[in-house]
């Protein structure tokens, strides 16, 4: 697997990173973050054979794509869904414990609803 900044990313690349890895991640809930100018979506990575990996990164995130839900374009077949960055650490998702342990119900509800049944964190 990979992670990479999707807005460093174009589809030339994705295409090309076949030959060495299967999955990709972006530190975004979006597989697209239109940083960059780079529009590339989960149908861009699928079409080059690379499982994209949507990841919830804070607490924001995960509201942020319950809001989004109807609209993530996450398709079916994501083979996990990743849950909070680095959570015990300040400059990332900055949270304690038991903040993680109480938004986790909300992380396992979206990952239903997408038919996700590996959560990763």
């Amino acid at each position: 697997g990979i992670a990479i900044e999707n807005k460093k990313l174009v589809q030339q690349s994705v295409t090309t990173l076949t030959s060495v890895i299967s999955w990709g991640y972006g530190w975004h809930y979006k597989a697209s973050t239109g940083l960059g100018g780079v529009s590339l979506d989960v149908s861009a990575w699928d079409a080059a054979g690379i499982h994209w990996l949507p990841m919830l990164w804070g607490s924001a995130g995960l509201q942020a794509a319950e809001i989004e839900v109807s609209t993530l374009g996450w398709g079916s077949g994501r083979m996990a869904l990743l849950g909070f960055n680095e959570p015990n650490f300040e400059d990332q998702a900055n949270m304690s414990p038991e903040q993680a342990a109480a938004l986790w119900p909300r992380v396992e509800q979206l990952a239903a609803h997408y038919g996700i049944e590996k959560i990763v964190s």
